[in-house]
């Protein structure tokens, strides 16, 4: 395997290249998650003494994986570097009951021959609806437990008083929103109190329609391999592509 290996947090600017290059939303604390969260492991293909392609993988306990930043380089591409990362993930995953991952319209034909097949059509939607405020409560719910190591990453959430919970953070080419645990009713409630200091369109990630205010801005399929469970009802909007 050429030049492969495990990032370290030495890589960020180059991992934070790739994903500019693509006109992914990833920020500079968006790739330090990436490469010091304990959960997750990140791995590179260096060509030439420059990082060329990276992919991601992070565990929420031993039911769920996830795989994210499958890059690489415009340069490099078609040498089956993706290919080589992936089987790399993969491996130190074998333990794990059930691996996901959003994958774009070029990305999934390789998933598929690594055994992944598709869960539905995810987005991610562009805009702002109409600000109001909600009555906010004290604690998210009982659905952080697997993921707590991230969230704490993601600052202060907004809570409503029924365990309804969401976060949001910067993004390179617009903030983002998520994720977000309620009903449909709950998470458009939050959408709407989060307007109100986000003045500007923001993007969010959905499994289903979106709420007034919103358009598509990119399309992109959930796929899994293993134990198959689906996406967690009560989720309303996701962390972002890289983390699910």
């Amino acid at each position: 395997m050429a030049g492969l290996r495990r990032l370290t947090l030495e890589d960020l600017g180059a991992g934070l290249a790739l994903s500019t290059a693509s006109g992914w939303n990833q920020t500079e604390a968006d790739w330090h998650r990436l490469l010091t969260l304990p959960s997750v492991q990140a791995y590179g293909i260096e060509a030439e003494g420059q990082l060329v392609a990276t992919t991601t993988a992070i565990r929420y306990g031993d039911e769920l994986a996830w795989i994210g930043m499958v890059l690489t380089a415009e340069s490099q591409r078609g040498r089956g570097f993706a290919s080589q990362l992936l089987e790399a993930a993969l491996n130190d995953l074998a333990d794990c009951a059930l691996v996901k991952l959003d994958a774009t319209e070029q990305g999934a034909p390789l998933y598929r021959r690594f055994g992944f097949l598709d869960e539905g059509p995810i987005t991610r939607y562009r805009g702002r609806p109409e600000p109001k405020v909600a009555q906010l409560g004290d604690h998210p719910g009982p659905d952080v437990y697997e993921r707590a190591e991230l969230l704490r990453t993601l600052g202060e959430p907004f809570c409503l008083s029924d365990g309804s919970f969401s976060y949001a953070r910067p993004g390179r080419v617009l903030p983002f929103f998520g994720p977000c645990v309620g009903s449909a009713e709950r998470g458009e409630e939050l959408l709407r109190h989060y307007a109100i200091r986000e003045t500007a369109e923001f993007f969010f990630d959905r499994m289903g329609e979106a709420p007034e205010g919103f358009r598509p801005a990119r399309e992109l399929t959930r796929m899994y391999r293993g134990k198959y469970q689906p996406t967690n009802p009560h989720e309303y909007c996701g962390a972002g592509f890289e983390f699910g």
